[in-house]
């Protein structure tokens, strides 16, 4: 068996390659071939220089889930839709986080700037919007989160009551000063 040091060493290394992959720098042996191919933790590759891993749900490949190696954007608009990447950074749109290399997270795990509010990959403004999370259908497919305007008699009433009237209101968590998110089920 191995003694306490190698296991930790082989702990150490296992932690230090998930870290690199998950935030856009995958020490992984990218594979040659067309678009499309498998990659992440789970397939044991990476992409090229010119691709980004693509996860189906958005995890960053944090549930072992696997990815597609797709092209990286060669433009994208100036739309301000920011959302948090997979290398932790928050991006000015999704298109954006590609171009990095990165795909979007939405396990939401990016700090948001004081008046923001994380909602999945999204950045909701607390002041005037409120997360809607609405859970996917099929655990295959990703959860659905929207930034939507909150209504007026919100800013001045600090809990969930004044959402009551919007669909899912009732599965509200949240008050005026951390942001309110609204948990939907499948339509």
């Amino acid at each position: 068996m191995y003694g306490r040091r190698t296991m930790t060493r082989l702990l150490w290394l296992v932690m230090v390659s998930g870290c690199l992959y998950e935030h856009g720098s995958s020490s992984l042996a990218p594979v040659d071939g067309g678009p499309n191919r498998p990659c992440g933790r789970s397939a044991g590759v990476g992409c090229r220089s010119d691709e980004l891993c693509v996860f189906p749900r958005h995890t960053c490949g944090t549930t072992d889930e696997r990815g597609t190696c797709e092209p990286r954007p060669k433009s994208c608009d100036s739309t301000f839709v920011p959302v948090c990447g997979c290398d932790g950074a928050i991006h000015d749109n999704a298109c954006d986080a590609n171009a990095a290399g990165v795909d979007v997270n939405d396990n939401g795990t990016c700090m948001p700037a004081p008046g923001e509010l994380a909602c999945g990959s999204r950045i909701c403004q607390k002041d005037t919007e409120y997360c809607e999370h609405r859970f996917a259908a099929l655990a295959t497919d990703p959860d659905q989160f929207t930034c939507k305007l909150l209504p007026g008699n919100c800013s001045a009433n600090g809990n969930c009551s004044c959402l009551v009237g919007v669909a899912c209101g009732m599965f509200c968590t949240g008050s005026t000063g951390e942001g309110f998110t609204l948990s939907c089920m499948p339509d």
